[in-house]
């Protein structure tokens, strides 16, 4: 009876000593291969274009005393991070590639290899979680002045500084940094002015290189449509104003002494003279395009000889044109064209 009593403890010390020794082996067996690891993390930054991320990989070989060999065979470059980059035992290797942010996420892969062993990689990598929208251009445009002048205006739509070049012909080089919503108004010189181009990129510290401009965009000096100067002559007996449109298209000039108006259409490259006798108190009022008038008064030079000038106007400009003649000049041909000619009444 005693020697089937303890029968039990000595199959349960044997097999307990069968399994210590399976856990043994398998640990064994399943050191050096568990040592056989790499690690990959990365680091994610906004690129310095807009629209783009930078992302810094960092791969660890994890073996004590083995080489690992990065295998990326036919795949694209990535800047420090070559196929069979080597990393030695215990020490990592970094690789940084530029993206674009609207490519969402993307898997790194490659192959580890330490020789005797080799081991797939994947490693996910998410550039929607960064926010790296691309900056808002600044607005911008140019008015071309009659003077032949560029009037050009830059508005920074962004949240963030932004640095503005505008470069003309010549060595004409204007630089300046405005804040979000500031507005900048830049005359360019007429010699200037005839190709104009403005560019912008996001302002950072020491940057004061002519170099990683977003965009542009150029500006080009024309005629404009309106131009115009207007001279005047007062001489003893009447008072000329002349004026000559320098602009692209027709305008129409309209002169007015109190109630009574004259209008010519004056065509691109030519001029009118309106003659209307002088009279003291006479004062011709000039309007182009309907535009706001402006007033032409006779003065009587100082070295006319008798009463001159004509009779006064009574009241504030009550005449009609006095004498009036509005003469269209053509710049090509010489022709005159007499408008007609009205005579005034003055009241007593």
């Amino acid at each position: 009876m005693r020697r089937f009593a303890r029968l039990p403890s000595r199959i349960l010390a044997v097999s307990a000593a069968t399994f210590l020794g399976a856990l043994g082996a398998v640990a064994l067996t399943a050191a050096p291969a568990s040592a056989h690891t790499a690690t990959v993390t990365h680091e994610i930054v906004c690129g310095e274009k807009a629209g783009t991320a930078v992302v810094t990989y960092k791969v660890t070989n994890n073996h004590d005393t083995k080489t690992l060999k990065i295998k990326r065979p036919n795949r694209d470059k990535i800047d420090g991070f070559r196929n069979n980059t080597e990393v030695a035992p215990k020490a990592s290797v970094k690789g940084t590639e530029t993206v674009k942010a609207a490519d969402g996420s993307f898997k790194l892969e490659f192959t580890a290899d330490w020789g005797n062993f080799q081991e797939p990689e994947s490693h996910e990598v998410d550039v929607t979680k960064l926010d790296c929208a691309p900056a808002k251009e600044p607005t911008r445009k140019a008015v071309s002045n009659c003077d032949g002048t560029l009037t050009v205006t830059v508005t920074n739509a962004d949240d963030k500084a932004r640095k503005i070049a505008v470069n003309g012909e010549g060595e004409y080089v204007e630089r300046k940094t405005l804040e979000p919503k500031a507005t900048w108004e830049l005359v360019v010189p007429k010699e200037h002015a005839g190709k104009v181009t403005v560019k912008w990129k996001t302002d950072k510290a020491n940057d004061d290189t002519d170099a990683g401009w977003e965009d542009q965009e150029k500006f080009n000096w024309a005629k404009p449509d309106v131009c115009f100067d207007v001279t005047s002559e007062s001489t003893c007996e009447n008072l000329t104003i002349t004026v000559n449109n320098t602009g692209a298209k027709a305008i129409k000039a309209t002169i007015t002494v109190g109630d009574e108006s004259e209008e010519k259409e004056i065509p691109a490259g030519d001029k009118a003279v309106a003659t209307l006798e002088g009279a003291d108190g006479l004062v011709a009022k000039l309007s182009i395009n309907g535009g706001q008038a402006k007033d032409y008064a006779w003065a009587k030079p100082a070295d006319c000889g008798g009463d001159g000038g004509g009779l006064p106007l009574t009241g504030a400009n009550t005449g009609l044109l006095a004498g009036a003649a509005l003469v269209l000049v053509s710049g090509g041909g010489g022709l005159f064209f007499m408008a007609r000619r009205r005579r005034v009444r003055f009241a007593a």
